[in-house]
């Protein structure tokens, strides 16, 4: 839906917590939940410790899946990994590296 820079804050389990950056030097902290996929339990810390390591490393995008929040106030995104010659989507990464599994939301 809508595509923000954003700065990495920390990595939980539950979500991915950045600033997003609305323009004109306007931010707003949002707590990201990864759109299709599922962390897998028994990897938790890895994956954690995985996506903490790429988002401190490189710049990257936030795009929104939904302009509602869910329940516990997160918002549904796909995040985006700028490296020097193509964007990489996080998700289909935690996926190669067996930290997550395919999960389809019906939103």
């Amino acid at each position: 839906m809508y595509i923000y820079k954003a700065r990495f804050i920390k990595a939980t389990a539950d979500g991915i917590d950045v600033y997003l950056d609305l323009g004109f030097y306007i931010y707003i902290k949002q707590r990201v939940k990864l759109y299709g996929i599922k962390i897998n339990p028994e990897k938790q810390k890895e994956a954690v410790d995985y996506i903490t390591d790429t988002l401190h490393t490189y710049e990257f995008e936030v795009e929104t899946v939904s302009s509602k929040r869910g329940k516990v106030g997160r918002c549904l995104g796909s995040i985006f990994i700028q490296k020097p010659d193509k964007k990489i989507n996080l998700a289909e990464q935690l996926i190669e590296q067996n930290y997550a599994e395919k999960f389809i939301t019906s939103e």
